[in-house]
């Protein structure tokens, strides 16, 4: 993950993208779903997705990892704020986003950012 990100930071988000892909899969598999590694890397791997602009690869990942988090962490946790301020971005930053779609992001994110008022 570390070498991932130093790709990312370098602009070479394709390679960042399949490292990221591959250590999201193979912690998915080492540790399960619910393990907070697990969902940690759910998110970096999002988040090189949304830097790529790829938001319908970016957005069921995030909607069913959220629900994972929000389960397993609770709301308040830090990954948990994290990957429900990117499915908002997913949600807000992409262009051929419905009316419906732009609503439901900048509420998740009024949602995202009173939640992080209150535990951080």
């Amino acid at each position: 993950s570390n070498l991932a990100s130093s790709y990312g930071e370098l602009g070479r988000l394709e390679e960042a993208l399949e490292m990221y892909r591959d250590v999201y899969f193979r912690t998915l598999k080492l540790l399960g779903e619910e393990h907070k590694d697990t969902l940690l890397e759910a998110n970096n791997y999002a988040h090189c997705l949304l830097s790529l602009r790829r938001f319908d690869q970016a957005r069921p990942l995030l909607l069913k990892t959220l629900a994972v988090a929000q389960r397993a962490l609770d709301n308040g946790y830090e990954t948990t704020l994290r990957l429900s301020w990117h499915y908002a971005r997913a949600l807000y930053e992409n262009t051929s986003a419905t009316l419906d779609e732009l609503r439901e992001g900048v509420t998740t994110l009024e949602e995202t950012t009173q939640t992080a008022r209150r535990v951080l």
